[in-house]
């Protein structure tokens, strides 16, 4: 994970990116307080910029971290998730704004 931080600033949203699959992976290996860990690092970042690349990467690792739903991290984690779901760069369009909200709020539910 140090490489990750090492990461040249312009290349935040990949490292939101890149922290989300890490995510994803420890809790797929049961590792969930390392999951939780990037989860929210790579939520940080996703609210910090925007980011929809992030959202969609973060979701399947926030619905893998549901079996620990007594770890207040995960807790977090999804409210965080929550309030992402409204501020990320969405397309003008309403229905793909609609689309992507749904998919979002369906991953973390």
């Amino acid at each position: 994970m140090r490489e990750l931080a090492e990461l040249p600033t312009g290349y935040r949203t990949d490292q939101g990116v890149y922290l989300a699959r890490l995510a994803r992976a420890y809790a797929l290996s049961g590792e969930a307080e390392e999951a939780a860990n990037a989860a929210q690092r790579a939520l940080a970042i996703a609210g910090a910029t925007g980011s929809r690349r992030i959202a969609q990467e973060l979701a399947p690792a926030v619905q893998a971290l549901s079996r620990w739903t007594g770890l207040p991290q995960v807790a977090e984690i999804r409210q965080g998730m929550t309030a992402l779901a409204h501020v990320v760069k969405l397309p003008q369009t309403g229905r793909a704004e609609t689309d992507l909200r749904s998919r979002l709020e369906a991953w973390i539910t």
